[in-house]
């Protein structure tokens, strides 16, 4: 690639970067269209269902290793990532912040404490 050519991206590249960051250009144009027009609630309410009932699936894996002595989320989540289970994500490996999400959502659910704190 030429120099010129490389300024050309580069300049390409600043404009869009300065657009986004304006505000005069929304780079998930289809998000901003279905929020406003109002169906993004019931997508955002479905998305939490299945957070929720996620959370559930995993919360005896995750209590069965607290019992079974991981005192910290980071035990924990090497615990679940060594039992085999799927994290949120999809991915391979536990990390802590998702252990400690799950903990926070069943605390702000039922007003149990999290442990580890």
């Amino acid at each position: 690639m030429t120099s010129f050519m490389a300024s050309q991206v580069a300049g390409r590249l600043i404009a869009e970067y300065e657009e986004v960051e304006s505000g005069k250009r929304n780079d998930r144009p289809e998000l901003a269209a279905a929020a406003r027009s109002g169906r993004a609630a019931p997508r955002r309410a479905a998305q939490t269902a299945r957070a929720a009932s996620y959370a559930n699936t995993v919360l005896p894996y995750i209590e069965a290793a607290q019992r079974a002595g991981a005192s910290s989320i980071r035990l924990v989540a090497e615990a679940l990532t060594a039992r085999g289970i799927r994290p949120p994500s999809g991915g391979e490996v536990w990390h802590a912040t998702q252990v400690r999400r799950i903990l926070q959502s069943r605390e702000a659910s039922d007003g149990t404490p999290q442990a580890g704190r």
